[in-house]
């Protein structure tokens, strides 16, 4: 064999790997399933994280497991996910749910700095990119909730919370909401767009402040805003082949970008869903039936429900003091509580392997958080 033909031989047998795999593969190694940093700040959403990451680690292993599609850069993350498991979808049960408030509890935890005046306040003091494709969320709210948040730190310690100034705080969450980045796209075109000119937008020094600090959160709420638009857009002119072919494209291209953006950023994406369909069982509790293309479901790491609590009914043999206590908690309850639960759904390949990690490691599925007029907390 010539010199030549046996070079051709050997760099035919060389494997190329970009450089975003080589940081990748060092991000796995550096922070193994079983010692993740926190993501949230949220010890009982950090749990789940950890326990999802597990699982999906294990159907991995599973020679049946196979996530990839070759077709789609995409394929890479889905196959991937254990190593980067920071996609968190969010569905609610019903209107009123809950789901807008705990993203506002998530926002604001990434926005707040670690400490304040020397107290230690647990926030990611990072950037934030709202997608507000429902047009609804408000930035009023989010300062309130803030706020709520600084204050129940600083109650921890009498003496600190006394001498903190009210416009001190005020200055602080101001500052930290100059980091918050909020886009309205009114269209799935205008959200490709938006999503593909975050990098430039970000890296530009002279577009915002926010130079110096690192994007915490990417926050789409939510993904399905605009799906039953080009469904109907799309069945007026197209085949249902064709049909199918065009929303699963689209949902392609909207997670190739979100999947760049971490990994350019190395940062948390968070979609809100709609739960339109729901699973009804006696055995299990409340999951909805996949209402967007496939892919983004494979796509989602982590996948949570918000719901509230149905209040008791009054029954005909109740006492009247027991009425009275019912009617106490349901309708002068100025704290109203709401359940996050993960989804354990058919649709998720690693249903079993989570429900066993949850049985070992003595955690629960679900944890509980609570909202007033005044702000939004995880019940401790």
């Amino acid at each position: 064999m010539t010199a030549k033909a046996l070079g051709k031989s050997l760099l035919s047998e060389v494997e190329e790997d970009g450089l975003d795999d080589l940081l990748h593969l060092v991000s796995g190694k550096a922070f193994p399933p079983t010692n993740i940093p926190s993501c949230f700040n949220i010890p009982e959403l950090d749990n789940l994280l950890r326990i999802s990451q597990l699982a999906a680690l294990a159907a991995e292993k599973a020679p049946q497991a196979q996530y990839a599609s070759p077709q789609a850069k995409v394929g890479d993350a889905i196959s991937r996910r254990s190593l980067n498991p920071l996609v968190l979808e969010i569905s609610d049960t019903a209107p009123c749910s809950g789901k807008t408030h705990f993203l506002y509890y998530l926002t604001a935890i990434s926005l707040l700095p670690v400490n304040f005046q020397g107290l230690f306040i647990n926030g990611k003091d990072g950037i934030v990119v709202v997608l507000d494709t429902d047009r609804q969320f408000s930035v009023r709210r989010l300062s309130q909730v803030m706020h709520h948040y600084v204050h129940q730190r600083l109650s921890a310690s009498d003496v600190q919370a006394q001498q903190t100034c009210h416009l001190d705080i005020d200055s602080m969450v101001k500052s930290s909401l100059s980091h918050l980045h909020l886009f309205r796209p009114q269209s799935s075109a205008s959200l490709l767009a938006t999503v593909g000119s975050l990098p430039n937008y970000l890296f530009d020094l002279t577009a915002h402040f926010s130079s110096g600090k690192a994007l915490q959160t990417v926050l789409l709420d939510s993904v399905s805003a605009f799906y039953w638009q080009d469904r109907m857009r799309v069945e007026r002119t197209a085949e249902v082949e064709k049909q199918n072919e065009s929303t699963a494209k689209s949902f392609r291209n909207l997670m190739d970008g979100l999947y760049s953006l971490q990994q350019q950023f190395r940062c948390i994406i968070v979609a809100t869903n709609w739960g339109l369909i729901p699973n009804y069982s006696k055995s299990r509790p409340l999951t909805f039936h996949p209402h967007l293309p496939h892919i983004w479901n494979r796509f989602c790491n982590l996948r949570l429900i918000v719901s509230r609590p149905r209040a008791e009914r009054l029954m005909p043999t109740m006492s009247a003091e027991e009425a009275r206590q019912l009617g106490h908690s349901t309708t002068d309850q100025k704290n109203i509580m709401f359940i996050v639960r993960i989804d354990t759904s058919d649709r998720d390949p690693t249903k079993g392997k989570i429900a066993e990690l949850l049985r070992q490691n003595r955690i629960s599925d679900s944890f509980r958080f609570w909202v007033n007029e005044e702000g939004v907390w995880i019940d401790g």
